[in-house]
């Protein structure tokens, strides 16, 4: 089938949409570079901490054996500090029994008559680092009181090493951040892994980018040839307005699929870059999943396009549209009040999360969208075909 129209109209647009297209390759090869500078750059030791006890995983020596590093809050009236570490859960029961714990403290038990411990360090030091070659996974301090009464010892821990964790600077710039919850809620996000990364510094930001492009692509569909009157023309060489709306939906399919494909290649190269593998499966969930949510604004921009008759007047209202119901996603998420005002954002049927981390596709939020586009697709056809065009 011959489509001369939209041969046309994609010669005359292909200069904007390569530049466009190239800036979002070029935003995801500068974001994978910037994760090692940003995340791995400051991702600091595993560590756990529990009751005033923190282990932090040094790594290993040139043995092999695991270096650890044990840190440790005093009190008053303690004269020593006994640091143990614990082969398995066991051996932490026994030593909790109070008369095991009276002996250690009187001195009629030592640390080595019992099974599965070790004395790491005995001393006024608050931190100890040592060789973990006993294999110990849990870890606790037995604070010795002055006055050598049992009522007056203290403990700090236990904590486990099946805890460790490894954090960055990131956590603590996002932690209890406002802005970040409208994003993502409560959800735990590993900010150190490549596609915990993309979720921060890609994903917050591709739906505006994406939507925005294509919206204002729509916006102009039909509205910028009523205003110029290159509608009558083109109408008078035999088109019907079917074909014109339809050649225009194509052109704007043909958008999407290259703006999609220019985002995945941008992150993939950008990997590569880094050495990193990919993170293609993640992200192509993500960047397909958001198509529904980008369908029903196409949907909204050719109501828009179809009514109004000048094109600048068209694209400010689909603008003023979907920065409205940005506004009502990011209210939603963090006001406790504006929890129902989610159901009136299209944004909310994109879930970055459950499609880039979870690689699960919610029916719900493909659905929705997706009827909602179609629906008004349609009845832009039918206001389209009944509009009086004015010469």
């Amino acid at each position: 089938m011959k489509l001369p129209f939209f041969k046309v109209a994609f010669r005359n647009q292909w200069l904007s949409m390569t530049i466009y297209c190239s800036v979002i390759v070029l935003y995801g090869l500068l974001i994978m570079l910037a994760y090692l500078s940003m995340v791995e750059g400051s991702v600091n030791d595993p560590s756990a901490t529990s009751e005033g006890l923190t282990v932090t995983d040094l790594g290993k020596d040139d043995t092999g054996i695991s270096v650890l590093n044990l840190t440790w809050e005093t009190a008053a009236g303690i004269s020593r500090h006994e640091a143990i570490g614990i082969k398995k859960l066991s051996s932490a029961e026994a030593l909790m029994d109070p008369m095991v714990m009276e002996g250690l403290l009187d001195g009629t038990i030592g640390i080595s008559d019992l099974p599965g411990i070790e004395l790491i360090y005995n001393g006024t030091g608050t931190f100890v680092e040592f060789q973990n070659r006993n294999g110990s996974t849990i870890f606790a301090v037995l604070l010795v009181p002055t006055s050598g009464d049992p009522v007056d010892s203290g403990l700090r821990g236990p904590v486990y090493t099946k805890d460790l964790l490894s954090t960055s600077d990131f956590d603590a710039l996002l932690k209890d951040n406002p802005m970040m919850k409208a994003f993502f809620g409560d959800r735990f996000i590993d900010y150190t892994t490549v596609q915990g990364y993309l979720m921060l510094e890609y994903f917050t930001m591709w739906p505006l980018f994406f939507v925005i492009y294509i919206a204002v692509k729509a916006s102009s569909a039909v509205a910028k040839h009523v205003e110029d009157h290159s509608i009558d023309i083109l109408l008078a060489t035999g088109y019907s307005r079917n074909r014109f709306l339809a050649e225009k939906l194509l052109l704007i399919a043909v958008n999407m699929s290259v703006l999609l494909a220019s985002a995945l290649l941008g992150i993939f190269i950008g990997a590569l870059m880094i050495g990193k593998a990919p993170p293609i499966e993640g992200s192509a969930y993500a960047l397909l999943g958001s198509i529904p949510m980008c369908l029903a604004f196409v949907g909204i921009s050719l109501i828009i396009t179809v009514s109004i008759d000048e094109g600048s007047k068209a694209i400010g209202a689909v603008l003023g549209f979907i920065i409205f119901q940005y506004i009502l996603q990011i209210v939603a998420n963090i006001a406790s009040w504006g929890s129902t005002l989610k159901y009136f954002s299209l944004f909310t049927y994109w879930d970055s999360l459950e499609l880039g981390l979870d690689h699960h596709v919610s029916g719900l939020d493909m659905l929705v969208p997706t009827l909602i586009g179609i629906g008004l697709i349609v009845v832009s056809f039918i206001i389209f075909n009944r509009k009086e065009i004015h010469a």
